[in-house]
């Protein structure tokens, strides 16, 4: 049993748009996305501006200085 209060359906994380957005990307499931987005922080933060549909031409050519 998790001790999470709440647990969503698999109908709910079907249709997420965390879901999406690992699925465009090739990602398997979040467990993937959260592995990738942690060692590649410059790649998700392009990724969700992207799925997002911000505006490119608002947004700096990077948008995470990493040192």
């Amino acid at each position: 049993m998790s001790s999470y209060q709440w647990n969503p359906s698999d109908d709910h994380i079907e249709h997420a748009d965390v879901t999406r957005l690992a699925r465009t990307q090739g990602l398997a499931d979040i467990d993937e996305l959260r592995a990738r987005s942690v060692t590649d922080t410059a790649w998700f933060w392009d990724a969700a501006a992207t799925d997002l549909g911000l505006c490119r031409c608002n947004l700096p050519l990077r948008l995470m200085e990493t040192n």
